[in-house]
């Protein structure tokens, strides 16, 4: 062989690397894009997911005041009956028919109300209706 055909040999050779090299680089860097895509994808979902979540949590947040507020309000209605209410059926103007029993007893047409009876019964639902009232509010919608 000449010297000149070495030559062209390793330039052939040197061109035939180099297009290689170009096609790898092009294969690869296509590759990478598509995973950028799907990277840039991905970030975009985590965004709306997040947003998503502040605004189930924002939700949240004012379901338990608004709990807060229920469960304040109807303490405040239920203590304002603490006293007790007497019922009973009397002739009008007259004394009651047997003065021997205490004031606390219960009459035979009535009661007394005390904190353990109508109050805590209002208490105990009026809680319950406001918790399940908060639960569905703090529901994601």
């Amino acid at each position: 062989m000449t010297p000149g055909q070495y030559i062209a040999l390793a330039r052939d050779v040197l061109i035939v690397a180099a297009l290689g090299f170009v096609i790898w680089l092009l294969y690869h860097s296509g590759r990478q894009a598509a995973q950028v895509a799907q990277l840039q994808a991905l970030e975009k979902q985590v965004q709306a997911n997040a947003h998503q979540e502040m605004i189930w949590q924002q939700e949240h947040n004012d379901a338990l005041a608004e709990l807060s507020s229920e469960l304040s309000s109807v303490n405040s209605n239920i203590s304002r009956n603490h006293t007790p209410v007497i019922v009973q059926n009397r002739p009008s103007g007259g004394l009651p028919s047997d003065p021997t029993k205490a004031p606390g007893q219960s009459p035979e047409s009535g009661g007394v109300d005390i904190r353990s009876g109508v109050n805590a019964f209002e208490s105990k639902y009026e809680t319950a209706l406001a918790e399940c009232r908060a639960a569905l509010a703090s529901w994601p919608h």
